[in-house]
Order: structure tokens, then C-alpha cells, then sequence
């Protein structure tokens, strides 16, 4: 895509639409149409209108600096902490702005943004499928069993564990 792209808005109600956030002008969401809409005149006059205060898209999302990157593990390594001692996502709101107060010269401490949502998409979304390939690729290098017990408890409910 080309350097003056700024961004798009997948709506939420239906994914085949797009939205350009410098134009507002919703269009299909197919690659062709988002390039050739970056290419577009229209486009080109609403990029420069915008001026360099708003940020690029490969620019926004490719942000790596050192200090950031210090942040990012700090927040991930919160988020292992919560799981493994398997505490409630809700302390995450409480514990970071401890945090912030017990060490107010800590640039990173300063930085983390970790709330109860952000815990649980780390958990869920990063964590979990780290964990997920890791497993999948021992089970399919060794020889495993599977124990299946099925009972029947007093409301004749079949259970399966």
C-alpha cells in the first residue's frame, strides 16, 4: 500500500465494508479496492489536509523501541503472574496503579496500562495460544492416551469428564 495510507475501520455489523478514517467514505473491504482507494485523488487531498499530526498506519503499529518493548514484556509477564497463581483479573485494576505509586522512578512502572480486559486478552489471546502450539507439537511427537469416564449421577444426567 502506499505511504500516505492512513487507516481503516472494519464495521463491526458487517466485515465486507470498510471505513477510511481520512476520507469518510465507506467502501468494500477487498485489498484491491483499499489500493486503489489509497491511490485515489480524494484520498490524497483528505491525507493532506490531515497533515503530519496524524500518525501512519505502518508507523502506529510498528512502534519498537527499546523502552516500549520493556513495557510490553513487563505486561506480559504481569499477565503470567496473574494466571499462574490463578488470581482474579480483576486485581490487574487495583495492583498497577499500586505499582505506579510504590515506584514513581520506574519509567516502566510508569507505562504499564494493564486493566482487568487487557489481563484477560493476554491471557486468552497470547498466552494461551503460545501454550496451545506448545502442547500441539508434544502431542504430536510422543505417544499419549486419552481417558474418557462417563457417569450417570441422580437426575439420571449423563456426564461426560
Amino acid at each position: 500500500m502506499g505511504s500516505k495510507f492512513i487507516a481503516i475501520d472494519i464495521f463491526l455489523e458487517n466485515s465486507l465494508r470498510a471505513k477510511c478514517i481520512a476520507c469518510n467514505t465507506d467502501f468494500q473491504a477487498d485489498i484491491t479496492v483499499i489500493k486503489n482507494h489509497d491511490k485515489s485523488s480524494q484520498h490524497l487531498r483528505s491525507v493532506k489536509k490531515l497533515g503530519p499530526s496524524q500518525p501512519r498506519i505502518d508507523t502506529s503499529f510498528f512502534k519498537t523501541n527499546d523502552a516500549q518493548e520493556k513495557v510490553t514484556i513487563a505486561e506480559i509477564k504481569f499477565a503470567v503472574f496473574i494466571s499462574e497463581h490463578n488470581l482474579p483479573k480483576r486485581l490487574c485494576d487495583h495492583l498497577v496503579p499500586l505499582l505506579k505509586y510504590i515506584f514513581p522512578d520506574s519509567q516502566i512502572a510508569k507505562e504499564i496500562q494493564m486493566g482487568r480486559t487487557k489481563c484477560t486478552c493476554v491471557i486468552k489471546n497470547v498466552l494461551g495460544q503460545y501454550h496451545f502450539s506448545k502442547m500441539v507439537k508434544k502431542l504430536k511427537c510422543k505417544k499419549f492416551s486419552i481417558l474418557i469416564e462417563e457417569s450417570t449421577d441422580i437426575g439420571t444426567i449423563k456426564n461426560m469428564c
